[in-house]
């Protein structure tokens, strides 16, 4: 069921701060260097707070134009998130469960710009329950990519390849690969391999879902799951117009004057939208508003945004369709923000609580000094987690 919903809504902003001088240079983050715990290595630091539960050190060493720090930590069994912010100094003491894996980052930030700097990402296992020391971490995945668009190669082959702990040769993986969730049972012929990259023969055009299993003989682990999608090399007439030609993101139909690319996600990937802990999704998984695509953002919290260039002083209308997997007990506001200067949000708007998919329309006036804008879907993280969040049909036109 569809709601159409029509609000209009002018927003004038005024600039409060002005920058002069140096203060508009103002310099980016740097990102830390991760200290302790050690990629890929067991870990059992601090006192043991119970049977279950130990207190694990993080250090990192500083970012320059860095005020504060956030440390994010993820368990990778249970994907459960735990996140410490405005940490002034560079280190932070958690307390994690005994004998699960984690992956843990840390983001600098600062008083005078917007700008985040993010660091690699560590994985570790934390010790402390016997015969667990050994336990194997969870592969990273390296290829292919999150959200990518993969082109399959002669035979109709794409490459798969993941990193394991170097700590351990003696182990195992097992391939899951699917077009549903990642998790259905894997082919024979994926079962207990002893490398790292492996060929497999996928069809054309669709959305697939992958991770890896990790066994040492006693234990085992799971990566996160990972979406691609499938494309074959195609060349010849059918891509090529005549002058500069086009891109296949350009022959996917769109809106005449938005502004926005990718809006209808059509593509079936996230380029050249931004953010974290978002992917494009087929109609196989999740119904769109339209087409044959959408996007989400990840339960929890994540984001999707993109830069746009606007003209000083004219009204534009912002157009989206919305939906939640599942009633949220609180939501969120799109915003869009001056992407220079101050950084200071002059349009903002509630995101409506429904699980059917609403198409919201709200018009905007630009104000006198921004020229480049980023249109930003935040969802915080938040108690009880925020559910899935669906976006599709993303449109901004002049009025």
């Amino acid at each position: 069921m569809k709601i159409n919903r029509y609000l209009s809504l002018i927003v004038i902003s005024f600039l409060i701060l002005n920058c002069s001088g140096d203060e508009g240079g103002a310099l980016i983050p740097e990102k830390a260097l991760l200290i302790s715990p050690s990629e890929n290595y067991p870990c059992l630091t601090g006192n043991s707070v119970s049977d279950t539960e130990i207190e694990v050190i993080f250090k990192w060493s500083p970012g320059r134009y860095t005020d504060y720090y956030n440390i994010r930590i993820t368990n990778l069994t249970s994907n459960e998130i735990i996140n410490q912010t405005n940490i002034e100094g560079t280190g932070a003491t958690v307390v994690l469960e005994k004998g699960k894996p984690y992956s843990w980052t840390i983001t600098s930030k600062s008083d005078l710009i917007s700008d985040l700097a993010t660091s690699e990402t560590n994985n570790f296992f934390v010790g402390g329950l016997n015969s667990t020391s050994d336990a194997p971490i969870p592969a990273t995945l390296n290829q292919p990519a999150q959200g990518s668009n993969v082109i399959i190669g002669e035979g109709g082959k794409v490459t798969f390849s993941w990193s394991g702990s170097s700590q351990n040769s003696s182990l195992k993986y097992s391939l899951y690969i699917d077009k549903i969730d990642g998790k259905q049972s894997p082919a024979s012929e994926h079962v207990d391999l002893n490398v790292n990259t492996i060929d497999v023969n996928l069809e054309n055009g669709i959305t697939y879902f992958w991770r890896i299993k990790t066994s040492d003989g006693s234990n085992s682990s799971f990566s996160p799951v990972n979406t691609f999608k499938t494309n074959t090399i195609e060349t010849g007439t059918e891509t090529d117009t005549g002058s500069g030609g086009s891109t296949a993101e350009e022959q996917v139909t769109e809106v005449a004057g938005n502004i926005i690319k990718n809006g209808t996600f059509e593509s079936g990937n996230i380029s050249p939208w931004g953010g974290f802990n978002n992917a494009v999704l087929s109609s196989s998984n999740q119904e769109p508003n339209t087409g044959q695509y959408l996007a989400r953002i990840e339960p929890n919290d994540g984001s999707i945004y993109q830069i746009i260039f606007l003209e000083p002083g004219e009204k534009y209308e912002l157009k989206y369709s919305h939906r939640w997997k599942e009633a949220p007990q609180s939501t969120f506001n799109v915003i869009i923000k001056n992407e220079e200067g101050n950084k200071a949000k002059f349009f903002e708007y509630e995101i409506f609580k429904s699980t059917d998919w609403i198409e919201n329309k709200i018009e905007f006036t630009v104000p006198e000094d921004v020229n480049i804008a980023r249109l930003l879907f935040y969802k915080p993280q938040s108690s009880p987690i925020l559910p899935s969040f669906f976006l599709d049909d993303v449109v901004i036109q002049k009025k």
